[in-house]
């Protein structure tokens, strides 16, 4: 267990992603051959595994992320579940954040 704590952290969300990704799809694979067995309690997998593999794939690219962006990112996401109908403008806002190059 002490060598799992010395890993780096992208490696231990990789296994924990890659791991995840193959309940996924063995729970898939077993709704689809007996769909009365498949529990919905289950399904956060589905959706989760997906979001956490493709958030170890851009590690190396959302380190470079300036720390006050991720603060604004995080404001921006909590008025928007606040208030839904500022999705319009905050998807806008946070595609700048996140995709915009500046200069140094």
């Amino acid at each position: 267990m002490r060598s799992w704590f010395r890993l780096p952290l992208r490696i231990r969300l990789g296994i924990i992603a890659t791991f995840l990704l193959t309940c996924a799809v063995v729970l898939l694979l077993s709704w689809y051959y007996n769909p009365g067995s498949f529990s919905y309690r289950t399904g956060w997998i589905i959706h989760f595994a997906p979001i956490l593999f493709l958030l170890w794939l851009a590690w190396t690219d959302l380190e470079k992320i300036p720390w006050w962006h991720w603060i604004i990112m995080f404001v921006v996401l909590v008025i928007c579940a606040v208030k839904p109908g500022f999705w319009l403008l905050g998807i806008p806002i946070i595609g700048y954040i996140i995709f915009a190059r500046h200069k140094k």
